[in-house]
């Protein structure tokens, strides 16, 4: 509703309640206190101003009203029961209108096209009248035979003293009263005047207030046309106050970028029939208005039609095939058609690395190549690393053979190094490996091992009394470990120890054995 249909309203609208008889009464109430005024009874700038101004009160009308304030002090009450029914209220208007003075005569400056027709037929217009004075009489019909008396009457049995001066009624009277002979007119000095059939015929035809004769088909042409333009004026005017007041246009407000629920609320006032279709859009987020027709700012009245277009997201992208492309290019295909994509490092036995190895769309993982999906959608890409790296096997303890075989199994490569005596191995089997087991290789690499020579004995060299640098040379020579130091090394070695057990120089011991150094 506008302020200007709210300054009109009658105050249980705001309530809600339908319009009725009752508040088209208090409507017209408020219309014609404004016709006497000059100004709408609790008009206001806004609709809520408006209905506040008039809540619970009476219609203001004053003495200066008259008949018309008790008719319109009723039709204006607030609560729509005390208010007269439409008939009442005209029959009511019609009664006061008995008690108000005339309205004074509206002078008419011109009639336009009809100043012709007008100008022959105004009665305001000054009539000549003839110069005698005399009652007015009634003619003879016009069969009197020429030359006979004309028989005037006068108001039967009126005597001859109450006719004016100069009127005299000749002859004999028949029985009902009526003269017999002719009327003299005239006064007595200047002689009468025998008025017969002819002299009043002459008179007659030289009588300036005889009407002409009028062409009766002209003068209802133009009450035609009188009365077709007066329904044109009418209509018009009542097309005008029906466009201008009971039904007027609102421009399109700015709607673009609203939910559909206040959008619907910002027009839901102006009455129009809101019309909703669906459309994507890039720009516009999911239910938010993208568009409107008519477009912002045209015109519209009630029940006129406004189409909303909402947005069910953005528009839609045709899957393509990446796979078998590198990373970089499958990232810049998906990128083009409005995707994002999601990249997943995974190793792959027969794709290369760096190569797409396949995709999927996380969110609906069926779809397949040229179907379509919502633009910004995710698609993880699996992009390879190549092969699996590998997990080193324990070695040690294996034939050659055997741990050849082994690593051939998971993909790995085996280098043979120099053989070593050892004290645990035996003769032949792996004694030591490089990479150690479980430590991750690629596919490929190789693996160093070094075979056992069996158990081998030596002899301790002359090492007691001598400094450590000295005694770590001679020791490692003969394929002896280094094992815990204490004391002083820069003094003479005091005590060897081989498992916890003291051996003194040229005593045979096991080649690979760890010798522990006592210092003083």
């Amino acid at each position: 509703m506008t302020v200007d249909q709210a300054n009109y309203a009658a105050p249980e609208l705001e309530q809600g309640i339908e319009r009725s008889a009752a508040s088209d009464v208090y409507s017209l109430a408020l219309t014609l206190v404004e016709a006497m005024t000059g100004e709408v009874p609790f008009s206001s700038d806004s609709v809520a101003g408006a209905f506040a101004n008039r809540n619970g009160k009476l219609l203001p009308v004053n003495a200066d009203f008259g008949a018309l304030a008790a008719v319109l002090e009723r039709a204006g009450r607030p609560s729509p029961d005390e208010r007269f029914s439409p008939r009442e209220f005209g029959q009511a208007l019609v009664q006061a209108a008995e008690k108000l003075p005339r309205p004074t005569p509206i002078d008419i400056v011109g009639s336009g096209l009809f100043d012709v027709a007008v100008a022959a037929t105004d009665p305001s217009q000054p009539t000549l009248r003839p110069t005698f004075s005399a009652p007015p009489v009634a003619f003879a019909p016009p069969t009197a035979q020429q030359g006979s008396p004309i028989l005037i009457r006068t108001t039967p049995n009126i005597p001859q003293s109450e006719l004016p001066d100069g009127v005299v009624v000749g002859g004999s009277q028949t029985a009902d009263g009526s003269p017999s002979g002719p009327i003299v007119i005239g006064a007595e000095g200047t002689g009468p005047t025998v008025v017969d059939a002819d002299m009043l015929l002459a008179l007659n035809a030289e009588d300036p207030t005889e009407q002409a004769p009028r062409p009766k088909k002209r003068r209802w042409v133009l009450r035609i046309v009188a009365i077709i333009v007066v329904l044109a004026l009418v209509a018009g005017g009542g097309v005008v106050a029906w466009n201008t007041v009971l039904n007027p246009s609102n421009p399109v407000p700015e709607l673009v970028g609203l939910t559909e629920g206040e959008a619907r609320n910002q027009v839901s006032r102006y009455g129009w029939k809101v019309v909703i279709r669906k459309d994507r859009s890039d720009d516009v987020q999911t239910g938010q208005v993208i568009r409107t027709d008519p477009v912002l700012g045209s015109a519209l009245r009630k029940r006129d039609s406004i189409i909303m277009y909402v947005s069910e997201g953005p528009t839609l992208s045709v899957l393509e095939d990446v796979a078998g492309l590198t990373v970089d290019a499958a990232k810049q295909k998906l990128t083009d058609i409005g995707l994002v994509p999601e990249v997943e490092e995974a190793a792959d036995e027969t794709v290369a690395a760096g190569t797409v190895v396949s995709w999927t769309v996380p969110d609906q993982p069926n779809l397949k190549v040229g179907e379509q999906l919502v633009k910004g959608a995710t698609v993880k890409v699996v992009v390879s690393t190549g092969p699996a790296p590998r997990d080193v096997p324990v070695l040690i303890g294996l034939s050659l053979e055997e741990a050849t075989a082994k690593l051939t199994e998971v993909g790995l490569l085996i280098a043979e190094g120099p053989s070593a005596p050892s004290v645990d191995i035996p003769e032949g089997k792996v004694m030591a490996q490089l990479p150690l087991a479980a430590t991750k290789l690629a596919r490929g690499a190789s693996v160093l091992v070094s075979i056992s020579q069996g158990q081998k004995t030596t002899l301790i060299p002359t090492i007691y009394g001598r400094t450590y640098e000295v005694v770590k040379e001679r020791l490692e020579k003969e394929g002896l470990l280094i094992g815990s130091v204490a004391g002083n090394k820069s003094r003479g070695l005091k005590e060897a120890r081989v498992n916890d057990k003291k051996v003194k120089d040229f005593e045979r011991v096991l080649v690979g054995e760890t010798v522990d150094l006592i210092f003083p």
